[in-house]
């Protein structure tokens, strides 16, 4: 435990009692314990149309309180904007519990991989995003997602490429935005 780091804890603020009374409980033993080690936090915040409890809301809001004084830093996820992004993306016929924490999984991995790969302190790099200690709310930002069997993993001509995005926005400065994305790396 001499080498011990960081936490990274992964929640939702709306599961109701139970999962704020695990957290505190849990915060509480990480304090006394482990006071030295920096605590980081993946949260999942509910939205009104997509919740199935009556107090999620509710319960956000509450721990909210708990998140400022015992996180480093928190990254915020926002339920609804998950679903919207996997489903516009991915071209499912559903999106299932399952997609979701995926996708929370991929950005955890991402963050972790600093340290992981270079062995970089990830809190040197979240210092300069956010220098003041009050604001260490962070929101992540999804790129490009595929599905392991999605056609576009293939290699396009350029002119299929232009009819495939064409076909899936109406909007031509989406498909501008889009082949800047995918082309810039050949640059």
């Amino acid at each position: 435990m001499d080498r011990l780091d960081e936490f990274v804890i992964t929640s939702s603020t709306s599961g109701g009692t139970g999962s704020g009374l695990f957290d505190s409980l849990s915060h509480m033993l990480i304090e006394t314990d482990f006071q030295k080690v920096r605590q980081n936090g993946f949260i999942i915040f509910p939205t009104s149309d997509m919740s199935n409890n009556i107090v999620g809301l509710y319960d956000a809001v509450l721990s909210s309180i708990l998140m400022n004084k015992n996180f480093d830093s928190i990254t915020v996820f926002d339920s609804k904007s998950m679903y919207d992004v996997i489903d516009h993306q991915l071209d499912l016929d559903f999106v299932v519990y399952k997609h979701l924490n995926n996708l929370v999984a991929q950005v955890i991995s991402s963050y972790t991989g600093l340290k992981r790969i270079n062995s970089c302190d990830n809190f040197k790099l979240f210092q300069n995003i956010c220098p003041y200690p009050i604001i260490h709310y962070l929101i992540s930002s999804y790129g490009k997602l595929t599905s392991i069997n999605d056609y576009t993993r293939k290699e396009f001509e350029y002119g299929q490429f232009i009819k495939y995005l064409s076909k899936k926005s109406k909007d031509f400065i989406n498909v501008l935005k889009i082949l800047d994305i995918f082309l810039l790396p050949y640059y």
